[in-house]
């Protein structure tokens, strides 16, 4: 358990638009552990999750699914709302928080006993958070992870950015994930008073920090971790890899994400050596701290990252990262712990090319000791700053 860093225990509610699940159990992993971590510095936590089901015709006529487990300590509520019609997604919102509150109630729960509200993810968490926030006069503190708002913000209607909008100008802080995160995030809104900003960094489980080094060796085994989706650019990845299993003769690429196949890389990058690739679709956080152990350099190739966990967890073990000016990723990476590369084949080519032959100058020491302002006491200190500022406690 973590040294109670805090001055006085809070009651705390989060709401997170994406939390773990039985059917995707890393789905907002990061949320469960960051919930979990201020359980175990010294606070009360409840954990609301409410969810869309889908979309209008597949999920028309379903009623709401509502699970309650209370795991070691950490009270977890998931509320799954039926969306109510196509293309009025806020209407849908407003469904789901009439379905919160109902819930609340049938559970017994007040929420006026929370000191603080602290949402993750504008929609629909954000939302929740805020309309929670209004009905019992709570604070509001909100940590924006959406990434969609900096690489894809046309998805959004305008309701749901005024939505937004009017809850970045009621929270009493914004917390921002990276520097990048809060500069092209903010910049899509409006109105906004800049002293309601704050970077914090996703933490880094104490796990990564607690494994020992492997003896250093060239390197073999390379890692990307990342659903295979558009935003995290796996294209990119096997046109280069292409060439450079060429090149190197002995490199070996693992990947770790929904979506992939062999079948699919087979039919799509002609002269790739599959034999050389391992896929596991979901690993467990143990097992991810393993597989990510034993690999010597971690990849990303990602048009957008606000943060960029993965690399900052491979850095926490020592790593060397090759990766793709993604953003966030410019707030882990210094020129001694890895290699940042424009979003092109040559530069992504050159950044593999330049870390075989110099693999040996990354020192995973010095790579560890710069990623200690990523662990946990570090991190669970800044928020509780905010919080018992905006306490006044």
């Amino acid at each position: 358990m973590l040294e109670d860093m805090s001055n006085k225990s809070l009651n705390i509610l989060f709401v997170a638009s994406w939390y773990p699940s039985t059917s995707a159990p890393n789905e907002g992993s990061y949320v469960q552990e960051q919930a979990r971590l201020l359980l175990n510095g010294g606070h009360k936590v409840t954990v609301i999750h409410p969810y869309m089901l889908g979309n209008f015709i597949d999920n028309a006529f379903k009623k709401s699914i509502i699970s309650r487990v209370v795991d070691e300590g950490l009270d977890e509520i998931r509320v799954g709302v039926a969306p109510l019609l196509p293309g009025f997604r806020v209407l849908s919102y407003k469904r789901c928080f009439r379905v919160v509150l109902k819930t609340l109630e049938s559970m017994g729960i007040s929420v006026e006993a929370f000191d603080i509200i602290h949402s993750h993810s504008a929609l629909l968490g954000g939302y929740i958070g805020q309309q929670l926030a209004n009905r019992h006069n709570l604070p509001l503190v909100h940590t924006e992870h959406t990434s969609g708002f900096i690489f894809n913000p046309e998805q959004f209607s305008y309701l749901e950015l005024k939505a937004v909008n009017s809850m970045y100008l009621q929270a009493n802080a914004i917390l921002f994930v990276s520097s990048f995160a809060q500069n092209r995030i903010s910049a899509l809104f409006h109105g906004l008073a800049n002293n309601s900003f704050k970077v914090i960094p996703n933490p880094v489980a104490s796990m990564f920090y607690e494994q020992p080094f492997l003896p250093t060796a060239i390197p073999v085994k390379f890692l990307m971790v990342g659903d295979f989706i558009p935003v995290k650019n796996h294209a990119l990845l096997f046109k280069v890899w292409v060439k450079f299993q060429q090149e190197q003769n002995d490199v070996q690429l693992i990947l770790v994400g929904r979506g992939l196949t062999h079948e699919t890389l087979a039919n799509d990058y002609t002269g790739i050596d599959l034999e050389r690739i391992t896929i596991f679709e979901q690993l467990s956080r143990t097992e991810m701290v393993e597989v990510m152990r034993e690999s010597h350099v971690v990849l990303s190739t990602s048009e957008v990252e606000t943060f960029g966990l993965s690399i900052a967890e491979a850095q926490a073990l020592g790593k060397p990262v090759v990766v793709t000016n993604s953003g966030g990723i410019r707030d882990i990476i210094e020129e001694d712990t890895g290699i940042i590369t424009e979003l092109t084949y040559d530069a992504f080519l050159d950044g593999l090319r330049f870390m075989m032959k110099h693999y040996v100058a990354f020192d995973p020491i010095h790579i560890r000791s710069k990623a200690y302002r990523f662990n946990q006491t570090n991190v669970l200190i800044q928020w509780d700053n905010v919080y018992t500022q905006i306490l006044n406690l």
